[in-house]
């Protein structure tokens, strides 16, 4: 049915008043509610039965209710106050997020390019958020999140688990990183967990994503006999395969201006997913941004 908007913007001020009457069965109680006077809230109703051309209350005793008509539009008055308030709370929570501090924790090598680019991207929609930023292991940035220290955690190989939110958004490749004069660098083939097994190794510290992803390509747990370097930051380790000191497995360089042969890992575990892990309920802000890590 066709409505004229003239008239609904005539109804609208008396709208609150029929809600209140409705749920208070008195016109004083609502008028009380509302803060006005009595009299013109009893001059309110009846010039909202003008308008409408239909009578909204009936007289029982000394009191009035709610015809059918009435009650009908109260309803429907009072659906459409609750989303108006809905509309205001969401208004003035978007208001306090453009304020907001996101505070994010990432692997080391994440930081390079891909978390600054999702920063770019949701500063672009909201100039005003500011961003909390930290580094670590893979399992520190884990209990951070856990212990509510950050919003989100950006990592490698996320968990799923019941007690966090998981949501991956990309598989990379690992590869043998080594100085250009080792044997391996140009042979034209892939290096496998054997001969990676005979070789000197420079890996992450426990608790770092990149240990665990060596043990899987070698089949192994504990200790690792044939480490001969363990450091805490990718570019330490890609650093001293430069220098001929070892073999490291790494992701591929993001132009780390070092010499550096990468080799091909021939094993189906040499690859980790990228992704986040948030608590099992974030923002909506912090839920936005997650989604701009796929954009």
């Amino acid at each position: 049915m066709d409505m004229n908007p003239l008239l609904v913007r005539r109804l609208l001020p008396h709208l609150p008043l029929l809600v209140e009457l409705s749920r208070t069965g008195s016109v004083t109680a609502a008028a009380e509610e509302l803060g006005i006077p009595q009299p013109s809230a009893s001059r309110s109703l009846a010039r909202l039965g003008e308008l409408l051309g239909v009578p909204l209350l009936q007289r029982v005793g000394r009191g009035v209710r709610l015809t059918e008509a009435g009650g009908i539009l109260a309803e429907a008055a009072a659906s459409a106050l609750a989303r108006v308030e809905d509309g205001v709370a969401a208004a003035r929570a978007y208001g306090r997020q453009e304020d907001a501090v996101i505070s994010v924790a990432y692997q080391n090598v994440l930081g390079e390019t891909y978390v600054p680019r999702a920063v770019a991207r949701l500063t672009a929609r909201h100039p005003k958020v500011r961003f909390e930023l930290s580094h670590g292991s893979r399992a520190a940035c884990i209990s951070r999140v856990r212990g509510g220290e950050v919003d989100l955690a950006v990592v490698a190989d996320p968990p799923h688990v019941d007690d966090l939110r998981t949501v991956e958004f990309f598989t990379e490749p690992l590869v043998a990183a080594m100085s250009p004069q080792h044997p391996f660098a140009h042979r034209g083939r892939p290096v496998t967990a054997a001969e990676l097994k005979t070789q000197d190794l420079i890996i992450l510290r426990r608790g770092y994503g990149l240990h665990d992803s060596v043990h899987r390509i070698l089949g192994t747990r504990g200790e690792l006999p044939n480490a001969t370097f363990e450091v805490d930051d990718t570019r330490d380790a890609r650093g001293l395969a430069a220098a001929g000191l070892g073999v490291s497995v790494l992701p591929p360089s993001l132009g780390s201006g070092l010499e550096v042969a990468e080799v091909a890992i021939d094993h189906p575990a040499a690859h980790r997913v990228i992704g986040v892990v948030t608590p099992p309920v974030s923002t909506a802000l912090v839920d936005e941004f997650v989604s701009v890590f796929r954009g």
